[in-house]
């Protein structure tokens, strides 16, 4: 009961706590708790990702999260171990750069073959190399032949890999140009 609480409770940290502007995501992805249907459990281990765009977000949610996990637990009459391991800044491109990556996919593959993605809440490390030089994040569309297309971590998941020719392609001129211009 006292994980169920305080998996609802965390969901109020997107709902009450942040910008109505700002995004962010907490989900609860994984809880493990009990040996059969009949035995009340002693313990449970919830398990679960933040992510979030704003420096500020990415301040506030860990402090709500700790606040409302540890209060929670003790409203249930139990306790609760934290350990909350923020990996990723937010991923967010350098606007020149991502004018600059387009003019390049253009050539690669084609002005009508590039479109702006819609903002992801995917994690990723690339964010901490931005945080040091200007970059950008690129998608490949690699959706399959039929035109079937699911998102990374979907069981069917399964990327067209002939895409990653044009990767390389697109790599490799995005360096020879960006040398070449600076």
């Amino acid at each position: 009961m006292a994980a169920a609480q305080i998996v609802t409770a965390l969901q109020t940290i997107v709902s009450r706590n942040l910008n109505p502007l700002d995004t962010a995501v907490v989900t609860v992805a994984r809880i493990e708790a009990g040996t059969a249907f009949n035995i009340i459990p002693p313990s449970a281990t919830l398990e679960g990702t933040v992510r979030t765009f704003s420096k500020e977000a990415g301040k506030l949610v860990p402090r709500r999260f700790r606040r409302i996990v540890t209060d929670m637990a003790r409203a249930m009459g139990t306790r609760a171990e934290i350990d909350y391991v923020r990996e990723h800044n937010p991923l967010v491109n350098d606007a020149a750069t991502a004018d600059f990556m387009r003019a390049v996919a253009r050539d690669v593959v084609g002005k009508r073959n590039v479109v702006d993605a819609e903002p992801s809440m995917g994690g990723e490390d690339h964010g901490a190399y931005q945080e040091m030089v200007p970059g950008c994040y690129v998608f490949l569309g690699a959706g399959t032949k039929s035109g079937e297309a699911f998102p990374h971590h979907h069981p069917r998941f399964n990327p067209d890999e002939g895409v990653l020719e044009i990767g390389a392609t697109l790599m490799a001129k995005a360096a020879r140009r960006w040398l070449a211009e600076h």
